[in-house]
């Protein structure tokens, strides 16, 4: 929007008006799964490809269609990619939010010219590719991104909630993280309409927190234990994307959720 004048909103947006928008949790779920075909639409999907790059279509994106180019207007950025696929994955979008984080991730650490290094700038600016290796605004975003995002570990001290969303690709078994805060462990076996999954989670804040728990569906229905007992679950209700149930528990120092899931969701 022009600061100037008669203050018009431009027609063609820039990746920050749809990744500040969500976090900041301004849209409805049905807005926020809308401004995420926007960037899938209107917003170039670049390739990552390469030596020992799988074939999992991970791409990366400019953070506009404006033209000409113009310095910090379109350029291929690793921070403004994270806080994107974060973003994503706050509109339930976790396939698509992977592959972008994932494609980020290759191209910056894996493919770059800092094997490891996590830049701000990538290959695939125009014209200033990769410079800028020492700047550190893609740290904090990629943090946010693994933690909020992939993960889906979002504590609220003041609420007294923690409130966990995984956003786990869904050819996933197996998932793992260690933080100075929490500890965090996924697995799952066994075939579609029999899958068992178990939830270690094991809270290190300061302040105990009632759990909410969001996991995607992979059935119509489930036996759900936590901590050997049985539990209630819900549908989450008003929500776009992958559907998701909720499991809600009393503060505990440590939680052991085992789902049992029934009846497969068919296939649209």
């Amino acid at each position: 929007k022009d600061l100037l004048g008669i203050q018009l909103a431009h027609p063609n947006a820039g990746m920050w008006t749809f990744y500040q928008a969500i976090d900041s949790g301004i849209p409805t779920p049905a807005e926020a799964w809308q401004m995420t075909r926007w960037v899938d639409t209107r917003i170039a999907h670049i390739p990552i490809r390469g030596k020992n790059v799988p074939d999992e279509n991970l791409f990366i994106l400019p953070t506009t269609s404006w033209l000409p180019y113009q310095w910090s207007l379109n350029n291929v950025v690793v921070a403004e990619n994270m806080h994107t696929s974060l973003a994503f994955w706050l509109a339930n979008r976790p396939e698509a939010a992977f592959a972008l984080f994932k494609g980020t991730l290759l191209d910056t650490m894996f493919l770059g010219l800092c094997p490891g290094n996590v830049g701000a700038m990538t290959s695939h600016d125009m014209a200033r590719g990769e410079s800028q290796r020492d700047f550190a605004d893609g740290i904090g975003t990629t943090s946010r991104a693994l933690i909020e995002g992939l993960f889906g570990v979002k504590p609220d001290a003041l609420a007294g909630e923690l409130k966990i969303v995984p956003g786990f690709p869904n050819s996933w078994n197996f998932a793992k993280i260690h933080h100075p805060d929490f500890n965090f462990e996924f697995h799952r076996t066994g075939t579609t309409g029999t899958f068992r999954e178990v939830y270690l989670i094991e809270p290190k804040f300061s302040k105990p927190m009632k759990l909410n728990l969001e996991i995607c569906a992979l059935g119509t229905d489930a036996e759900i234990t936590i901590n050997g007992q049985p539990a209630k679950w819900n549908w989450v209700q008003d929500i776009f994307g992958v559907q998701r149930v909720l499991i809600t528990s009393d503060a505990a120092k440590k939680y052991e959720i085992m789902v049992n899931w029934k009846e497969a969701i068919p296939k649209p």
